[in-house]
């Protein structure tokens, strides 16, 4: 009766705790689905990185364009992230009684950084292997057909087990939030 009144200074763990946990599962399922993602897409990339290296381009130059490409999609991601939330904030508000967050970005200087660490970080999870596997083969191999992708190989079979295994423990981890919630 205490915290309905106000009285009662603490947030309840579950709201802490269980909203960070659907956080990190969403951010890793994002992460190990973007990074399939540009694994599976090289195969189209080929030609062009095969082209770029013959007119000269190095590999650290072919690894910085493809881990500049992963920044901006973390951006567009992180932007659209910020548009949602304005959108999904009052709703999550209500779930909770003593709950009234704000979306205050320039009063909020830990949050800014927050979000360049993130920024960082999810550019980092996703953009990496991709970029040192595709920047890592010869152009001859590149234009003889030398170079197969498909998801046969155990990394692409790892990456798409633990994205299924995040997001059904996501799955069950927001239904037991909601429901805590409700209670």
């Amino acid at each position: 009766e205490l915290r309905w009144n106000m009285m009662y200074p603490d947030l309840n763990d579950a709201m802490i705790w269980g909203t960070v946990l659907m956080g990190i599962m969403l951010l890793l399922t994002a992460c190990f689905n973007f990074t399939s993602m540009m694994i599976s897409l090289a195969g189209k990339r080929l030609k062009e990185i095969g082209i770029r290296k013959v007119m000269g381009s190095s590999r650290k130059q072919l690894i910085f364009q493809l881990l500049v490409e992963g920044a901006i999609m973390s951006i567009a991601s992180i932007a659209i992230g910020v548009l949602l939330l304005k959108i999904v904030l009052p709703y999550y508000n209500q779930m909770w009684r003593e709950l009234d967050l704000k979306l205050l970005f320039w009063n909020n200087p830990s949050l800014l950084v927050f979000l360049s660490i993130m920024l960082l970080l999810t550019t980092f999870l996703a953009a990496v292997y991709p970029a040192f596997y595709i920047s890592a083969f010869s152009p001859t191999q590149i234009f003889r057909d030398k170079v197969k992708f498909s998801g046969s190989n155990l990394f692409s079979r790892l990456l798409l087990g633990l994205q299924v295994t995040t997001a059904t423990m996501g799955l069950v981890v927001g239904i037991t939030f909601s429901q805590n919630a409700t209670y």
